[in-house]
Parts: C-alpha cells; sequence; structure tokens
C-alpha cells in the first residue's frame, strides 16, 4: 500500500506541473494534415496541436470514415531556453467523396473555447492523378497510391501468361491498416473474355494474416478464389471487384468502409500448330489406361471395352474417344460416361472412365488396333502422345477373309465415328454372281440420268407455267411467317438438315452456329473491338436489329452450343432452332 501511495503521489506532482507549463503558455491551437492532395480512399491524419488544456475536437464532414484516434504529448524549449509543452491529438480516416473542403479544429476548456486555424484542402477522385495505374502495361499489382490508402485490394493470379484450356487461378486479396471485423459485401471480379468460371471456395470465415510490404504493416485475407478456363487466346482484362468492410476503431460502435479494388490481366496463348490427330482438347498433364472385359468371345456376344484417363488441367474439357475397331467388331448402343472431377487450385483435376459396348459380328483371331490420345502439356510447351498396348481377341465364329478389305471412309454406329467394317465375303459373292455387273451398272446409270433430266424439265416448265405468287416478309419476322430464305442461307440449311436427317446433331447443331455467327458479324462489319456479349447486343441495337432477334440469335447460339457440348447426343428443340434461324438469316438478308 505504501509504494501505491507513492505512486500516486508522484502521478499528482507531473500532472500539475504539466498544467502549469501548458497554463503559463499563451494559447496556441494549430491544425495540419499529413498528405496533399488527397485521393478517395486514401488514409489521411488530421493532428491537432495545443498549448490549452481541454476536449479537442475536430471539425469533419460526413464524408469523412474516422479510423482511429491518438493522442500525445510533446516537449520543446524556446529560444529563451522556456519549456514549451503541447498537446496532441490526431484523427485517422478516409474520404468517401471527393470535393473541396475547409476544416477546423477547437479546444474547449472550463471558460472558454479556442479555434485553430481554417485548413482548405481538395479531395479528388481515385485515380485521377498521372501516376493512375495502367493495369494493361504494368506488372506490378501494387501500386505507390495504395501504400497511402487505409484499405485496398488486388486481384491476385496464379499465372501472368497461360496457354488457352490451361487453369488460372484468380482470388481478392486485400491490405488493411484498420482493424476489419466482419465482410459486409462483396461484389466478385468480372473477366472480359470468353472464360469457364468454377468457384472453389465458398465461406465466409477468412484467416486474417499480418504482413510487411515496402516497409509497411497491413493486416491481410484473401477471399472469393475462383477456377478460370479461358477459352481462346487473347488478352483478357480481370475487372475489379468492390467490398464493404465492417471495422472497429476503439470506439462503442462499428463503422463500414467500401473500396474498389485494382484491376489487372492476363495474356492468353493459342496452342501450338501442329496437334496431333487423336488431340482430345486436353490441356495439362495426363495418363491413361484401357482394358477389355475378355479376350475370347462368340459371334453375337457384347464386349466392355473400358478406356480410364486421369490427370488435372482441364479434365472437365476433354473430348470423349473415337473408337477404331477391327472388322470383327462393331459399336453396339451408346457409351457409358463416369466422371470423378474435383475442381482445385491445380485446375479440373480426377478421372473420366468410357466405356464402349462392341459387338462381335464374325470370328477369327484379330488384334484391336492400339489405342492413343495426344494431349498438350504447358510445362513442356509440346503435345504428348499417350499409346496403349493392342489388345489380342480370339472370336469364335464365321471368319471373315483379311483379304476383303472394300470399306467406307467413315461411318456413325450407334452414334459413334467409327471406321466402316469391311465387306463380308456373302455380299462380296452376291455381287460378283451377277452377270457383266459393270455393264448393268452403266445402263442403271444412263437410264436415271435420263429420268432426272425429264423429271427436271418437267418441274421447271411447270414452275414456268404457275401464277406469280406475292411473299410478302416483314421487316421483322416471326416464328410463323417465313417466307423466304436468302439464296446463300439455303445451303446452310439444307447442309444442317442432311446431318440431322443421318442422325449426326452435334455436327449439325455446329453448322447452325457457326453459320448465324459469321453472318452476323458480317451484317455488324466490323466487330474486332467486340469482346463481350453486353458489347455485342449495343452494337446490334445501334444497327437496328430488333429485339426478337437479338432475343433469337442468342437463344439458338445457346441451344447450338448446348447440343453440341452436350455428352448424349440430343436434339429434342432442333425444329425450333431450324424455325428460328430461317427468321435470323432472312433478316440478316
Amino acid at each position: 500500500m505504501g509504494k501505491i501511495g507513492k505512486l500516486t503521489t508522484s502521478i499528482l506532482v507531473l500532472l500539475l506541473t504539466v498544467s502549469s507549463f501548458v497554463f503559463g503558455q499563451k494559447p496556441n491551437i494549430q491544425l495540419s494534415v499529413n498528405v496533399k492532395p488527397i485521393e478517395v480512399g486514401q488514409m489521411v491524419a488530421f493532428t491537432v496541436k495545443s498549448n490549452v488544456n481541454g476536449n479537442i475536437s475536430i471539425n469533419l464532414p460526413e464524408t469523412f470514415t474516422e479510423a482511429g484516434v491518438m493522442n500525445g504529448m510533446e516537449q520543446t524549449m524556446d529560444g529563451n531556453g522556456n519549456m514549451l509543452i503541447s498537446i496532441s491529438y490526431t484523427q485517422q480516416g478516409v474520404f468517401t467523396k471527393p470535393g473541396k473542403y475547409t476544416i477546423t479544429a477547437s479546444v474547449k476548456d472550463k471558460s472558454k473555447t479556442y479555434k485553430s486555424n481554417d485548413l482548405a484542402i481538395v479531395v479528388r477522385k481515385k485515380g485521377d492523378a498521372k501516376s493512375k495505374k495502367n493495369y494493361e502495361q504494368s506488372d506490378d499489382d501494387i501500386s505507390n497510391s495504395n501504400l497511402k490508402e487505409a484499405v485496398f485490394g488486388i486481384i491476385e493470379k496464379s499465372k501472368r501468361k497461360l496457354y488457352e484450356g490451361e487453369p488460372l487461378l484468380l482470388e481478392a486479396k486485400i491490405f488493411s491498416k484498420i482493424n476489419v471485423t466482419n465482410i459486409v459485401q462483396y461484389q466478385p471480379f468480372t473477366i472480359k473474355g470468353t472464360v469457364e468460371t468454377f468457384d472453389i471456395e465458398k465461406t465466409d470465415n477468412v484467416s486474417i494474416n499480418r504482413e510487411n510490404y515496402k516497409g509497411n504493416t497491413f493486416l491481410t485475407f484473401s477471399y472469393g478464389k475462383q477456377l478460370v478456363f479461358p477459352a481462346t487466346s487473347g488478352k483478357y482484362i480481370i475487372k475489379p471487384f468492390s467490398m464493404v468492410l465492417r471495422y472497429n476503431n476503439g470506439g462503442f460502435f462499428d463503422r463500414d468502409l467500401q473500396f474498389e479494388s485494382n484491376a489487372t490481366f492476363v495474356d492468353v496463348l493459342p496452342l501450338p500448330k501442329g496437334a496431333p490427330k487423336d488431340f482430345n482438347g486436353g490441356v495439362g498433364k495426363f495418363s491413361m489406361s484401357t482394358n477389355i472385359s475378355k479376350n475370347t468371345a462368340k459371334v453375337g456376344d457384347i464386349l466392355t471395352y473400358t478406356i480410364k484417363v486421369t490427370g488435372k488441367g482441364n479434365m472437365h474439357a476433354i473430348s470423349k474417344p473415337k473408337m477404331n475397331l477391327p472388322a470383327n467388331l462393331t459399336l453396339y448402343g451408346d457409351p457409358e460416361i463416369k466422371e470423378d472431377i474435383d475442381y482445385t487450385d491445380e485446375g479440373a483435376e480426377g478421372d473420366k472412365t468410357y466405356k464402349f459396348f462392341v459387338k462381335v459380328v464374325s470370328g477369327g483371331k484379330v488384334e484391336m488396333n492400339p489405342f492413343s490420345l495426344s494431349y498438350f502439356d504447358p510445362s513442356l510447351k509440346k503435345y504428348i502422345t499417350l499409346k496403349e498396348k493392342a489388345i489380342a481377341l480370339d472370336l469364335e465364329g464365321e471368319i471373315v477373309a483379311s483379304k476383303v478389305q472394300v470399306t467406307d471412309s467413315v461411318s456413325v454406329q450407334g452414334g459413334e465415328e467409327v471406321l466402316a467394317v469391311p465387306v463380308s465375303e456373302e455380299k462380296l459373292a452376291a455381287k460378283e454372281s451377277v452377270p457383266h455387273s459393270t455393264i448393268w451398272i452403266a445402263l442403271l446409270g444412263v437410264l436415271v440420268f435420263v429420268l432426272g433430266a425429264v423429271i427436271f424439265f418437267l418441274l421447271r416448265k411447270h414452275k414456268n407455267e404457275a401464277p406469280a405468287s406475292k411473299n410478302i416478309v416483314s421487316e421483322e419476322p416471326t416464328l410463323s411467317r417465313v417466307t423466304e430464305v436468302i439464296p446463300d442461307s439455303n445451303f446452310i440449311i439444307a447442309e444442317a438438315q442432311q446431318l440431322a436427317n443421318q442422325g449426326n446433331y452435334k455436327a449439325a447443331y455446329g453448322v447452325i452456329s457457326k453459320s448465324i455467327s459469321k453472318k452476323m458479324h458480317q451484317k455488324l462489319r466490323d466487330t474486332s473491338d467486340i469482346i463481350s456479349k453486353d458489347e455485342l447486343i449495343e452494337r446490334m441495337k445501334l444497327d437496328g436489329i430488333s429485339t426478337s432477334i437479338i432475343e433469337d440469335y442468342f437463344w439458338v447460339i445457346r441451344s447450338c452450343q448446348e447440343a453440341e457440348y452436350a455428352i448424349w447426343d440430343t436434339h429434342e428443340n432442333w425444329e425450333e432452332v431450324v424455325t428460328k434461324t430461317k427468321n435470323i438469316l432472312v433478316y440478316l438478308k
């Protein structure tokens, strides 16, 4: 107790001494700011130095958000050797809006209020300075102006340059000089270009770290991690994210602070030319294995041929393998496809298993052709080919002579593209049993030509004699009135319909998607500066294209892409796609 009493007495003596010095001086109140000019969001500190003992306050506008308060005391000597003691009060924070402000401070003691000098400041918009960061040219994600801000954000990226199809990891990173307690709102960054995006981290719990950067200490945390797969080459601009943070400056109530991050970019390189024929679109690192359910079978048996692809990269985007079967086997139905893929920091990682069902159509001892698959390895900057060993089969039943190799170039079996099966001996024998078959075929050809010429002449005559009909096409065709298609458009529809009639709907959708896209870009002329859907829509409106045609155009493009890249061959909306395509082509005439 004796020690505590002596300490209390010493503190009281010190306070009385300080008070006597303060009260014995001529009142002097000085207000200053630590930085000029000031930008919105930039951390600033207003300091009041007073030799008057009292309550200090700074008159700040509502657009100023406080981030902290510090108190202190200074001791100096004047020219006569007298001790001068002043009290300092510093208030830190950021301005949320630009403008011109006059800031004042005051000190109020028991009987009187003393005012400081007037401080005129100008707060300008963020980025108005000539030193504004040009994210299209700079490789530095953090600018010098960022270091003056209370809070700023950058977009971290796993690579600055990458190949199309290669995974890219993006993440928002926040640097703060204030005590952040909560994330109130987050608007993620966006990418200007054609990409596939996957959120790989969905949580409101963040881990705050302490980091030093160029002599500055920050509290940092990361948020909103995304995995991105650029589909085409070029420069991809990554637009800023925005965030509202809640912080506490030591008072009773929390406050909110809103800011916008820097932007950035990445360069996406095209894949090298000369891709192998068995390239399946894979970009990354992959391995492969194959097996067959059994090596001996009878004619009519169904074998299961399994191909398993494992790896990481754009695993989700690799295409279905194409089978090259010997004459003794044919595909039976559609393959069974199983995926086990996770989206991680390394990309799409896991495996895809394809089970092809193969029917034995003739006997003999044969080998299944060695299956191969190629992918592009970005780390090696070259294509890699994986190749399995041939599989020997002992097939019991009628044998097809190996000398017979009459094949078409390509045929479609069960929806799969395969090499055609050679003609059997029985069919060949039946063909050779017809006497003078070459002569008969020649005569038949002449007859067909003559009949075709007669039919063509009659149809042409009938068309010339028929009364002319008036086909009226409105400026905005509807689904119920399609009366004409421009000449070169007939070929587009005919080609697509022919593929559909053959059961190859994926190719049919592809023809329509590519054709109307080219037609639209021809209509709009120079579209080299258009790199987003919103910009394309604006250009279409400026060119006078009707809203209904714009909606139909994007519906057809989306429907075609979904059908092209679907796991199964689907065509439920084929007729509607064709009808709307005709409308679009009529309009673009």
